[in-house]
């Protein structure tokens, strides 16, 4: 491995505990960054530091009032002042940030109940602005992790062992004692299943080091969990991939052509996570580095849906030209099969993702945001496991295939040709 390679995996950029984010007038005429708290308040802590032409105006709002602003600003001019109107007087700290200037904040947020605030900064309609926002939390019971996210520590140790029962049997089922119809496409399945667990795994520490440090960029808590999510976003991809072009189930190899494409691909999405992983903050850099990761994997897709649809249209017309019932028309009833399985799973695997945000903005409220991370999650390790189900060893044929020929070899006893 090249030396380039190594430091892009080993660095780690020194931003200590804060949440930083990147603010600049010209992408929008405000920012907005919500924290959650736990009942029993907490404090919320942190610095702007801007360079602007102009007075940038800085608040620090309750849910309440964010809503209430947030409903009154006009679609094409977003620098409307908040309001105060529910005389809460909870978060109601208003600051007028003149270039250059340097603020640090450090508020206790008392509640009763769950309640998240808003960091807001507004930037003059004529402003040339541009700087950074650190913001820190801790809840009263000590813990540096939002309020809404606090039960996926326990969400993620739930889809381990559930993972993990899952593996084993699959293991010891078809791979153990199926030995004589393995092949290495369930190999593979078994590697992508290890690799979803060192994932969720990765995740799970982090989550630990972070509750009680509060470091959300360091080696543990932010590099490693997100390679291991780059990593396990490829190997979901290629799972779904070669099991479409028939890898092992309609014929033995793949073609060189093949072969380099899914290498280069995954090469360069992992590069391109690396890079996106590093550059860290939310600017159009970034956004254009995850972009450039979804049009690989778009283009991925587009192969899976070609190739599983040809498939499907080869196994159909072999059937169709079948007119014998025999263990050989079985295998291709079998393939034929998996292959149906294989197209509902794949729809749905697509279509996750969108029922995923219907979920997360029309169905549960943001201190159950926790239910939107481990659904996400665990439906995509679902489906994972449903292929591999549906691609099992088999030896045995359908049953009304093996009625058929029971049947045909009973005639042919009676009535000798």
């Amino acid at each position: 491995m090249p030396p380039i390679w190594i430091f892009s995996l080993l660095i780690v950029i020194a931003r200590g505990e804060f949440q930083s984010y990147y603010v600049t007038s010209q992408r929008q005429g405000y920012v907005s960054v919500p924290v959650g708290m736990a009942p029993g308040g907490g404090r919320i802590w942190g610095t702007v530091q801007l360079k602007s032409t102009m007075p940038t105006q800085f608040f620090l709002l309750s849910d309440k009032q964010h809503e209430l602003w947030h409903s009154e600003i006009d679609e094409w001019d977003r620098n409307t002042e908040p309001k105060i109107i529910d005389g809460s007087g909870l978060i109601s700290t208003y600051y007028d940030l003149i270039n250059p200037d340097r603020y640090s904040f450090n508020v206790s947020v008392p509640s009763t109940a769950a309640e998240r605030y808003f960091i807001v900064v507004i930037f003059h309609p004529d402003a040339i602005a541009t700087g950074t926002l650190e913001i820190d939390w801790q809840q009263n019971d000590g813990s540096r992790i939002q309020f809404q996210y606090s039960p996926l520590g326990n969400c993620i140790s739930v889809m381990t062992g559930l993972l993990v029962v899952f593996l084993s049997y699959y293991v010891v089922e078809y791979v153990v004692l199926g030995r004589s119809n393995i092949n290495y496409l369930h190999y593979l399945y078994v590697v992508c299943l290890i690799a979803s667990l060192g994932f969720l795994a990765s995740w799970k520490q982090g989550i630990e080091i972070e509750a009680v440090t509060g470091d959300r960029f360091g080696f543990w808590t932010n590099w490693i969990p997100s390679i291991y999510q780059k990593l396990y976003d490829i190997v979901e991809v290629l799972f779904y991939l070669i099991t479409a072009l028939g890898w092992q189930t309609l014929r033995p190899t793949l073609t060189t052509e093949e072969v380099q494409m899914i290498g280069t691909g995954s090469a360069i999405s992992f590069l391109l996570g690396i890079l996106e992983i590093k550059c860290g903050e939310d600017t159009v850099e970034c956004g254009g580095l995850t972009s450039a990761r979804m049009v690989i994997h778009m283009f991925a897709f587009l192969t899976v849906i070609v190739a599983f649809t040809s498939n499907l249209a080869i196994l159909k017309e072999m059937l169709n030209q079948s007119s014998i019932a025999n263990y050989d028309t079985g295998k291709i009833f079998i393939h034929y099969q998996r292959f149906l399985n294989f197209r509902s799973i794949f729809f749905l695997y697509i279509l996750q993702p969108t029922v995923a945000v219907v979920i997360r903005s029309d169905i549960i409220y943001w201190v159950d945001d926790w239910i939107f991370v481990t659904f996400f999650w665990s439906s995509k390790i679902f489906l994972l496991c449903a292929l591999a189900v549906a691609f099992r060893p088999r030896s045995d044929p359908p049953a009304i295939v093996d009625a058929a020929v029971k049947q045909r070899r009973l005639l042919q006893r009676i009535r000798p040709q």
